[in-house]
C-alpha cells in the first residue's frame, strides 16, 4: 500500500486550512503556487494512454485515467470555490492560471490552455456571484487582463 498524502503546510495532519473553508490569503497563495507547479509538469507531458495493448492484441481499456483538464479541475475547484468570498484567492488562482497558460502555449501545447481559460472564467463567475466590493471585483478583473484572459 502507499503512503498517505502528507500536506507539510498543516504538519502533515490534514488539507491546508485554505482548501478547507477555513481559509487564510497566505496559506492559499502556497497551495496555490505548489499546485501550479505541479501541474506545469503534468500540462507539459503527454499522459498515458487510455488504452493499453499487448502483443497478443489484446486491449486494456482504463477509463478512469485523468486528461489535462481533469488536472486542471482536481487541482483548482476547490480552492476556487472555498475562496469564492475572498478576492486576493481569486486573484492568486488568476496569476497561477495566467502563468500555466503562457507555459503550454509557449511550449506549441496550445490546446492544453482552454482547460486554464475555462477555469479562469469560472474564477470571474464565481467572484463576481459572491458579491465582492466594487473595488475588489475590479482588482480581480485587472488580475485577470494581466494574465492575458478575457474579461467578459
Amino acid at each position: 500500500a502507499g503512503r498517505p498524502l502528507r500536506y507539510p503546510a498543516d504538519g502533515g495532519r490534514g488539507p491546508p486550512r485554505a482548501v478547507t473553508g477555513h481559509q487564510r490569503p497566505t496559506t492559499a497563495y502556497e497551495v496555490t503556487v505548489n499546485l501550479g507547479a505541479v501541474l506545469r509538469e503534468i500540462l507539459l507531458r503527454d499522459l498515458p494512454p487510455t488504452v493499453l495493448r499487448d502483443e497478443r492484441g489484446r486491449h486494456l481499456i482504463r477509463p478512469h485515467e485523468l486528461n489535462h483538464a481533469d488536472y486542471v479541475g482536481r487541482a483548482f475547484d476547490q480552492i476556487r470555490v472555498a475562496g469564492a468570498h475572498q478576492p486576493t484567492v481569486a486573484q492568486y488562482l488568476l496569476e497561477t492560471l495566467g502563468l500555466l497558460r503562457g507555459e503550454v502555449e509557449q511550449a506549441g501545447l496550445a490546446d492544453r490552455a482552454e482547460p486554464l481559460r475555462r477555469q479562469a472564467r469560472l474564477v470571474l463567475t464565481t467572484c463576481r456571484s459572491g458579491s465582492p466590493l466594487p473595488e475588489d471585483l475590479d482588482q480581480v478583473v485587472a488580475a485577470a487582463r494581466r494574465a492575458g484572459f478575457d474579461t467578459v
